[in-house]
């Protein structure tokens, strides 16, 4: 089933003339950590799902990692220029242990993204969770074999 799914997730893209990126970047929060984001992103024409984690680089309780799913919209400022603002989940990872110290609740993001070539983006994320601000930057890179079909559509365009 494992299998199944997995290589549905990778066929998917190229059938649907969409786009899986992965991303990574570091940052700083709120609390005066450094951070850490991973993620993968699900991109169909103006529209993308995003699944990933948001972390404190820290050993306090309290700063933990934030798991999170969310899903937004696309919109082209000029060629090079993106916005993609979104709202989602998060799932609070404060101790394994205890788990009545874990939370959830609802968070919001405002990336933009920058392109740099044809399959890679820089990008500055925003993440807001919990009475917790994320900033962080990065590299967003696509995991399509190719991109003969436009990554953004006329449609959201300012």
């Amino acid at each position: 089933m494992k299998k199944t799914l997995i290589l549905i997730c990778l066929l998917l893209p190229i059938i649907a003339k969409s786009q899986l990126t992965a991303e990574m970047g570091v940052g700083a929060s709120t609390k005066k950590t450094a951070a850490l984001q991973l993620g993968f992103n699900y991109q169909y024409k103006d529209y993308f799902a995003h699944v990933g984690y948001v972390s404190h680089l820290s050993h306090y309780v309290n700063n933990g990692v934030f798991f999170n799913v969310s899903s937004g919209m696309i919109f082209q400022l000029n060629e090079r220029t993106r916005v993609a603002p979104s709202v989602g989940v998060y799932y609070h990872l404060k101790n394994s242990d205890y788990r009545g110290l874990n939370t959830t609740g609802v968070m919001a993001s405002q990336k933009i993204l920058f392109r740099y070539d044809k399959k890679t983006d820089l990008f500055f994320n925003t993440v807001l969770a919990e009475n917790t601000a994320f900033f962080t930057f990065g590299l967003n890179g696509s995991l399509s074999r190719d991109n003969n079909f436009s990554r953004v559509s006329k449609t959201s365009r300012f």
